[in-house]
């Protein structure tokens, strides 16, 4: 990550406080903050160690619960900085587990105070059409329709079937030509077929 800062500096790598303390600033030069990175704002790259941090804090609430930590999202959108927490019960998620296992990550949260900006925290199902990852994501969906993009030397190959089993990191899928196994770290995309 390059920073300027009115043409006086560059940084390799941005503290927060630094940054904060920078822009807080006024009358050096016009303010003009200029951040190029690959992916995300400027300071997403904070935004992954929060991620594994909260994890860590998240997860015995969401299993003293009976419920299963999907996934936590910590990004950077228009309406400021969102924290997702996504939740799952082979029964359904209802509006009681999504504010039970709010209040109580917001507490921790404020306690073990690790996010230093300003956050909404959203705890949610993942949702019928979130992509399926995760060997644990393929396992939690054994025997359901779903579409696949897989990798073969280079070239996208699409199959359409229902998950029949899931282990040590193959996905096998039973399609109309028969059963196919795929290396989970070859699927390049995986969605479930959602029949109504």
């Amino acid at each position: 990550m390059t920073i300027s800062f009115c043409g006086l500096k560059s940084f390799a790598i941005i503290d927060a406080v630094l940054l904060a303390a920078i822009l807080t600033k006024v009358g050096l030069c016009p303010l003009f903050f200029i951040c190029r990175l690959g992916v995300g704002g400027c300071i997403m790259s904070h935004s992954e160690q929060f991620v594994e941090k909260i994890m860590v804090l998240v997860q015995p609430i969401v299993e003293g619960a009976g419920l299963e930590l999907v996934d936590v999202q910590y990004r950077q959108e228009s309406a400021g900085w969102m924290l997702r927490v996504f939740i799952y019960d082979k029964d359904g998620i209802s509006i009681d587990h999504c504010a039970r296992i709010s209040r109580e990550v917001s507490h921790l949260l404020d306690v073990e105070d690790i996010i230093p900006y300003k956050y909404n925290l959203e705890v949610s199902s993942p949702g019928l059409d979130r992509p399926l990852v995760t060997e644990r994501d393929f396992e939690r969906n054994i025997g359901e329709k779903v579409t696949l993009v897989v990798d073969e030397e280079g070239k996208s190959k699409e199959c359409v079937g229902h998950i029949k089993d899931v282990g040590d990191g193959k996905v096998t899928v039973l399609t109309e030509s028969g059963q196919e196994m795929y290396p989970v770290d070859e699927i390049v995309k995986a969605k479930l077929v959602i029949e109504f």
